[in-house]
């Protein structure tokens, strides 16, 4: 017992605790057995000596300390051992020599000789109590174990350092069941900016940051655009929504870069058509010793370019073309929408031909000719093995609002081929007549689960949305690309996020990470 304690306690009264000694001190209750336990050992070591010198000095009722009514709360800080960490007083009373003698006593009673459990220990490794020390019957009765929330962002950094990456994790899920869009804004930007510093990663996470104002991933952005990567066109889109423009960035590509790049570049640029880069596309969709892939990209952006010089010069150095693919692309994009019968008649030897990119647009140029009237010389569509034909005819009888090409969908639907199922699917469900919306409705129990997730998507969403947790990990992951741009729905993509993050690969992770953050802002990447 050391001099300092007991010059304090010396002038509280006796008569007052001997008083306050016939009642007993409330019992100590917490929310399990093994904190209660931990809460009355630590009582227990304390009370004797607590008890022993308020009862051994009387007198002196004059001086403060002796009010029957003090009360005084500190915050005790312990150590797993029980070594004292820190107090704080959180409660005075009306006498600062009472509120001293309280924490005195504390520190030179310290360390506890006490284990404290680790279910008593907070995210930063310590145990924090709340001790009322009453100058009434309550004495030292008044111990409160304390869960001291630390915030998130202080306490997964100090978790992965310490090697508790599942602590830190479930630290994040509870956080995010509070406040998702804050919780996860501030994980994805913390993450995204780590995973500029990997080369699979380093896209996505720049255009994740550039979705919320961020730009230090531009100059990486840019590059993925510049030298052709097959992550541009995701670049580009972040890119024109950023107001940088993407064709200066191409022209190099398109002139020199090899088949991969050009094609990249080429589908960088749809997403800003630019008549500055017309003459690198025209180069490239005329020239025979280019990669038709290439070659039929180059001719579908000039086919679509407002500016009738540019696709008609792409539609005559390309009539005559060695592919069929160029060749059918050239043949469908000169015919109007009700053309008539005439064009039928002309298309009539080219569903023969041998190439099927040839006739698939044979065919889908007669529906566009004539529509209901060019029908009947379609008998030949449902002997093909190749999907492409019934492809190119779904995309043309989806612009229609007839019961006769309706039907020719319905029969495509029955194909086993699961691309000519989903063809229709797509054209169906871009009608808006009243049969086709009841057909399309009646696919969302389709086994096929794109399908359903089709159908969901336009009429049912909210059930899509919660679809997205039961189903198989690759159909969720669609799920979520589909709807956490929208804002009802985010709550529930943010459950499949926290559900399914850790399972993923890195470079999935910074995808779904900069789909939130580019949801968050309202852009569709």
């Amino acid at each position: 017992m050391t001099t300092g304690i007991v010059a304090c306690l010396w002038m509280l009264s006796g008569s007052t605790l001997r008083a306050a000694a016939e009642d007993p001190e409330p019992p100590i209750e917490a929310k399990n057995e093994e904190i209660t336990a931990f809460l009355r050992q630590l009582h227990a070591f304390l009370h004797p000596y607590w008890k022993a010198h308020f009862g051994g000095e009387a007198g002196r009722k004059h001086r403060p300390s002796n009010e029957p009514t003090l009360r005084t709360v500190v915050r005790v800080v312990l150590t797993p051992g029980g070594v004292l960490k820190d107090t704080q007083t959180v409660e005075k009373s009306d006498a600062p020599e009472f509120d001293e003698l309280v924490t005195k006593m504390l520190w030179e009673r310290a360390p506890f000789p006490i284990d404290v459990p680790k279910s008593a220990l907070d995210d930063d490794g310590f145990a924090y109590v709340e001790w009322t020390f009453a100058r009434d019957f309550h004495l030292c009765s008044g111990l409160r174990w304390i869960h001291r929330t630390e915030p998130v962002d202080e306490a997964m950094p100090r978790l992965a350092t310490a090697g508790k990456s599942d602590e830190a994790w479930r630290k994040l899920q509870d956080a995010a069941l509070e406040s998702p869009e804050r919780v996860l804004g501030w994980y994805a930007q913390t993450e995204l900016k780590k995973a500029l510093a990997n080369p699979v990663t380093a896209v996505p996470a720049g255009v994740g940051l550039l979705a919320v104002g961020d730009q230090s991933g531009l100059d990486i952005v840019r590059a993925a655009v510049k030298e052709g990567r097959p992550t541009a066109t995701l670049a580009a889109k972040a890119l024109v929504r950023a107001g940088v423009a993407i064709c200066p960035l191409t022209k190099g590509t398109l002139e020199k870069g090899n088949a991969a790049a050009k094609e990249a570049a080429i589908a960088a640029l749809r997403f800003a058509p630019d008549k500055d880069c017309n003459a690198a596309l025209l180069a490239a969709a005329g020239n025979q010793r280019e990669p038709v892939t290439v070659r039929l990209a180059a001719f579908t952006l000039l086919r679509d370019d407002p500016e009738v010089a540019s696709r008609d010069a792409a539609l005559k150095a390309a009539k005559d073309d060695p592919s069929p693919s160029v060749r059918g692309a050239v043949l469908l994009a000169g015919v109007q929408p009700g053309a008539g019968r005439a064009v039928v008649f002309r298309m009539t030897a080219l569903l023969k031909d041998p190439s099927a990119e040839v006739r698939g647009a044979a065919s889908a140029a007669v529906v566009r000719a004539a529509g209901d009237a060019g029908l009947d010389q379609l008998y030949r569509l449902f002997s093909e093995k190749d999907p492409r034909p019934y492809e190119l005819v779904a995309e043309e009888l989806a612009r229609y609002a007839t019961a006769p090409t309706l039907d020719l969908l319905a029969r495509m639907l029955k194909r086993d081929d699961r691309r000519i199922r989903l063809a229709a699917a797509r054209a169906i469900g871009a009608r808006s007549d009243a049969p086709a919306r009841e057909l399309f409705q009646s696919l969302a129990n389709d086994p096929d689960q794109e399908i359903a997730g089709l159908v969901l998507l336009k009429v049912a969403p909210e059930t899509l949305a919660l679809r997205a947790g039961s189903t198989e990990p690759p159909v969720g992951r669609k799920i979520y690309q589909q709807l956490v741009s929208t804002p009802r729905y985010r709550p529930i993509m943010a459950d499949w996020l926290l559900s399914h993050y850790r399972a993923l690969d890195a470079k999935t992770k910074a995808e779904v990470l900069q789909e939130w953050l580019s949801g968050a802002a309202g852009a569709t990447l």
